[in-house]
């Protein structure tokens, strides 16, 4: 039986903080901990009260459909919204998983809600407020400011497969198969003694803090990618496509090959919305958004649809979007997975959450280490259309990695 639902407390510092400080926490107390940390409001969520794995990812209306009326059902239970977060990989076939925590604490305006969700079959009430205010209790205590994450970069990045890469990714190109792919290659790094994924988190959280950072199991990011927003019915998108060095703005605005890369990725998604709303909007010209070192095009695609309609229904018409696949999608996800030499796993998929009122905040699992095999690996990826050039397109590949590692070396 629940008690208490939900509990407030003031904090004395600054949200992204908050969500450092619980998240490093729960990793003194050995607990597995999500975390969600914008620069407005975060997200930190302990244990599970339920997981919904979805065999079929994103591909399968039925059980998308099952999960979010499972949602709604524990909603009726506690008599409140309930969230959850969810994980997909890049591939929308394979399985993807959202898990109802048993706390969430959100942090907004230097105060922090607990909210408690014992529901499904590991409810257990017992000791889950003590739990509570004791990792509360350190949180407010620590001062999280570990030191690096990463040490040598022990990989050798190889030219000349990228360059066959890109080369059959044009030749597909010239046929008019597709009009763009989306290619990515990792870099593998020593992890420093002791280190964790934890304070992966903590690291990219300060070093970018207008950035969503996450924390989904060994994955560590900082996404500046807005999939999808649901508040109330109202919906955003915020697409990045087209890349250059910090310092280039006018070059990248006048970029023929780089507005051509983003308008594709804008249709995409604002062809995908328009199935559910008839009032999608954007701006006629992009802006630019620095990231590091480098810089994007970036639009706010805007709307509304109907309350209460199921996120991960218009999730599943959108990702992976163009920004991460290519045009037109089923091929351009087709061709990534023949192409690469490894499975993308979450790399380019979406984390984020959903409530059971149908709102929901999910980003590109983008700018992310992976802990792994005593490796930590990062992963980036670009926009390949007629007129890329491989040699550039591998030193756009090397400055998106360039921004993930220093925030965490």
């Amino acid at each position: 039986m629940l008690i208490n639902p939900e509990t407030t407390h003031d904090v004395a510092s600054s949200t992204p903080q908050t969500a450092s400080q619980l998240v490093m926490a729960a990793s003194q107390l050995g607990l597995d901990a999500t975390a969600l940390g914008g620069v407005l409001s975060s997200r930190v969520m302990i244990g599970e009260s339920d997981q919904l794995h979805l065999k079929h990812g994103l591909s399968d209306p039925d059980q998308l459909n099952d999960a979010f009326k499972q949602l709604q059902e524990y909603s009726k239970q506690l008599g409140r919204v309930v969230t959850a977060s969810v994980a997909f990989p890049f591939d929308p076939a394979k399985p993807g998983t959202i898990t109802i925590p048993k706390l969430v604490f959100r942090s907004a305006e230097n105060r922090t809600s607990t909210l408690f969700q014992n529901v499904g079959p590991k409810a257990n009430s017992d000791g889950i407020e003590v739990l509570a205010e004791k990792l509360l209790r350190i949180a407010l205590e620590l001062d999280p400011r570990p030191g690096p994450v990463i040490a040598k970069r022990i990989d050798r990045p190889d030219r000349q497969h990228w360059a066959e890469m890109v080369e059959e990714a044009l030749s597909l190109i010239a046929k008019r198969r597709l009009r763009k792919i989306v290619l990515s290659r990792s870099a593998i790094f020593e992890p420093a003694h002791g280190a964790s994924v934890s304070e992966a988190f903590v690291r990219l959280h300060r070093y970018y803090p207008s950035a969503l950072s996450y924390l989904f199991g060994n994955y560590a990011g900082a996404s500046p990618e807005l999939v999808l927003s649901i508040d109330s019915g109202r919906i955003t998108s915020r697409p990045l496509a087209g890349t250059r060095r910090k310092g280039l703005i006018e070059q990248l605005l006048e970029s023929e090959k780089d507005t051509r890369e983003h308008a594709i990725v804008v249709q995409g998604i604002t062809e995908a919305l328009s199935q559910f709303s008839s009032d999608i909007e954007h701006s006629d010209q992009p802006s630019v958004l620095t990231f590091g070192p480098v810089q994007h095009l970036m639009t706010t695609i805007t709307g509304t649809i109907s309350e209460g309609l199921n996120p991960l229904t218009v999730l599943a018409k959108i990702a992976p979007t163009a920004a991460v696949a290519g045009d037109p999608k089923a091929l351009s996800v087709q061709e990534v997975i023949r192409l690469e030499d490894s499975p993308r796993d979450l790399y380019a998929g979406i984390v984020g959450t959903i409530d059971s009122s149908g709102d929901a905040d999910l980003y590109l699992a983008l700018r992310n280490v992976r802990f792994i095999r005593h490796q930590a690996e990062i992963r980036t990826g670009v926009g390949i259309v007629a007129g890329s050039d491989a040699h550039s397109e591998f030193a756009e590949t090397e400055a998106k990695i360039d921004s993930v590692s220093a925030a965490l070396s």
